[in-house]
């Protein structure tokens, strides 16, 4: 499979990754090289649970979008980080607090949108206890409609402190 490092302006246009997609010729690559092995993919996930199928329902955007959002956030903060924590490590030091609690946030937000499409299949094919899968869907759902808008002020926090001049007031530091 390909992987595009999507953070190379190159690879950013959606179009130009389509493109060496449909320029690549699978099947004779697969025919003459690999001898008929092995079948395409069309996703990361593809034969496992986490395999996505059609278009999200309403249930399962409550749940992604605001994890699209802290995902953001999470990347926006990184790439902060990285850019003035080299010029003064302090100032790193003084918003990394903030900076794991939001990870931590982005992380949970993940792992509960995975457990939400899960029991989510369950229900439709009709196994498990359908009382705890709908109490696991609506405990995501509350997860994302009210911790993960949380990471934009976690993010923002973490920016503040290392913008504060206070570790240059500590001795010693």
């Amino acid at each position: 499979a390909w992987v595009m490092n999507l953070r190379r302006p190159q690879f950013q246009d959606p179009r130009v990754r389509e493109a060496l997609g449909l320029a690549f010729n699978f099947e004779w690559s697969n025919a003459t090289l690999f001898y008929g092995l092995y079948e395409r993919v069309q996703s990361f996930w593809e034969n496992s649970p986490l395999e996505a199928t059609g278009k999200p329902s309403p249930g399962e955007l409550a749940v992604l979008d605001p994890l699209k959002a802290a995902s953001k956030d999470l990347q926006a903060a990184a790439m902060f980080f990285m850019q003035n924590g080299m010029k003064n490590p302090n100032h790193a030091l003084a918003g990394s607090y903030d900076f794991m609690h939001l990870f931590g946030h982005t992380v949970l937000g993940y792992m509960w949108a995975r457990m939400a499409v899960a029991a989510q299949k369950a229900l439709t094919e009709g196994t498990g206890d359908a009382d705890f899968l709908k109490a696991k869907i609506a405990t995501a759902r509350f997860y994302a409609e009210h911790i993960l808008p949380r990471t934009g002020a976690v993010g923002s926090i973490g920016v503040v402190a290392m913008h504060s001049d206070m570790s240059d007031r500590l001795p010693g530091v």
